[in-house]
């Protein structure tokens, strides 16, 4: 039996090649590969990467969507979001490109990090940072993505220790 982050994880990769389908379909010759790949740092430092089929909580995963533009045209306004699946946490400052979005909704993007007003005591209101475990989804912009061309963009997450750390609002 798959443990549930591992399940969690998984689900997340079938929403990302969901959303890759429907951006390569919407647009013709444009394509989209995602990969997922479990990072490990030796003592030296040095990252390796394996496949990211079996995570255990403290793993982390790192996300690839390289978008191809396989077409005779450029393509402009390029947003690719990439939902971040409950249970796992985005772990600050790992993507690139480094301007990010981040929603915890999945349709209000702001730069990152992410802020929300807070009613204080005495009523006024303070802006203070949202929790990273909060956000869900992360969007980059591209504004053209040129005829033969690619663009990568990555993002890590560490797989939570419970369930209800990642994803869940307080």
């Amino acid at each position: 039996m798959m443990k549930q982050p591992q399940l969690l994880v998984l689900l997340g990769v079938v929403a990302l090649i969901a959303m890759a389908l429907t951006t390569a379909f919407a647009a013709g010759d444009v394509s989209t590969t995602l990969t997922a790949q479990k990072v490990r740092v030796d003592a030296k430092g040095k990252e390796t990467f394996t496949d990211a089929d079996k995570v255990q909580p403290g793993d982390i995963v790192e996300y690839t969507v390289k978008i191809t533009n396989g077409g005779e045209t450029g393509i402009t306004n390029l947003q690719p979001k990439l939902p971040i699946p409950t249970g796992a946490i985005y772990v600050p400052d790992s993507a690139k490109p480094a301007a990010v979005q981040a929603s915890v909704d999945g349709i209000t993007f702001e730069k990152v990090p992410l802020k929300h007003k807070v009613k204080q005591a005495d009523g006024t209101e303070k802006l203070v940072p949202v929790p990273i475990e909060q956000y869900r989804f992360l969007r980059w912009s591209f504004a053209k993505l040129a005829a033969h061309s690619s663009v990568t963009a990555t993002a890590r997450v560490t797989i939570a220790t419970t369930p209800h750390a990642a994803g869940k609002a307080k």
